[in-house]
């Protein structure tokens, strides 16, 4: 089932080789898990190995993909760029078909002396997507009136079958004591609804399918920290290649994370961007800032929402506020236009 996907821990390493001051790299990437914050907290799940990288970095608390689907989101940390401008847009693209010179983050650091390593999905290698396991799984949820706590309680499991995970990895940088010389970053791919509108799935442009969790612990960095920053998974790449002292290789639509881990309260965005596909003819772009998240469909459907009132998103309110959604629109407007295969 899918909603069980992410229960394998699924990760990069990037380890510098020889006696070189390189840093080490470790990516930690757990699929369809949703962030931190809401109703899905450490008093619902337990996660004590995320706490403690969570207790050496810094916990991006407002930290959203770039499309909310494995594949694209991984392609558009992964490469730097936007999904509108890497043109992916579903499971079933490989970004080698669609991008083949692109250097990956991977990638820079193989080129610049690292031994790169991979293990469990980092790109999406093959297969294609498998629309009936959600039709199972609707069917299953209308046929049992406790299918919902049953998978979210799954759910939770999954989580915690991960951390321990997880927590392998840790306990062999602290045998080895590397901490003093390895960034670690923890992501979840996107976010992910656990029953909210009757969704078990992601795919969606509100703030549980596009928001996602994000830690980042790296040398000389205080631990311990949280910030409300609003930061973008596209922000990864140039990153840790600041971090790491390389130059980036083609022009990056995120930016260097390196302030807000130097000062929590710091910004380097007003605002973050979302796209989504429901097939080759309407697409929906969503802007999300401290106070607002408006969605822009292409059929000329808006949508509106205050999160000083409304955190779940449940009512829009785009009638009521004309201008803010004009402002709104005028940032979407200037993204990148949607690259076509």
């Amino acid at each position: 089932m899918k909603v069980l996907a992410f229960a394998l821990l699924i990760g990069v390493a990037l380890q510098a080789s020889g006696a070189s001051p390189k840093p080490n790299v470790l990516l930690i990437m757990a699929d369809d898990l949703r962030d931190f914050g809401g109703a899905f907290t450490r008093d619902v799940v337990k996660t004590p190995n995320i706490d403690r990288l969570r207790a050496r970095g810094t916990v991006f608390e407002r930290a959203y993909v770039q499309y909310p689907v494995c594949n694209p989101s991984r392609c558009s940390m992964l490469t730097g760029l936007r999904a509108e401008q890497t043109g992916i847009v579903g499971n079933d693209m490989a970004l080698r078909q669609v991008l083949p010179e692109i250097v990956t983050l991977p990638q820079l650091c193989k080129d610049n002396g690292w031994h790169a390593a991979a293990f469990g999905k980092i790109f999406h290698l093959g297969g294609r997507r498998r629309p009936w396991v959600l039709a199972a799984t609707a069917k299953r949820l209308g046929n049992s009136p406790n299918a919902n706590g049953e998978l979210f309680r799954a759910y939770c499991a999954g989580t915690s079958f991960m951390d321990s995970q997880v927590g392998r990895v840790l306990d062999e940088l602290d045998r080895r004591q590397l901490w003093d010389r390895t960034i670690v970053v923890f992501v979840g791919d996107h976010g992910y609804h656990t029953g909210e509108r009757k969704w078990w799935n992601k795919n969606t442009l509100f703030d549980r399918s596009c928001r996602a969790p994000l830690i980042i612990a790296a040398p000389g960095m205080k631990g311990g920290q949280t910030t409300r920053s609003l930061v973008e998974f596209v922000d990864l790449y140039p990153t840790v290649a600041a971090l790491c002292g390389l130059s980036t290789p083609h022009t990056m639509a995120g930016r260097d994370l390196k302030p807000i881990l130097q000062d929590p309260a710091a910004s380097v965005k007003d605002a973050a961007f979302t796209l989504v596909s429901r097939g080759p003819n309407l697409r929906g772009q969503s802007i999300r800032m401290a106070r607002w998240r408006c969605t822009r469909w292409s059929d000329g459907q808006t949508e509106l929402y205050d999160h000083d009132a409304d955190p779940e998103e449940l009512h829009n309110v785009a009638a009521t506020n004309p201008g803010v959604v004009q402002q709104l629109a005028e940032k979407i407007g200037a993204l990148p236009p949607l690259k076509t295969q």
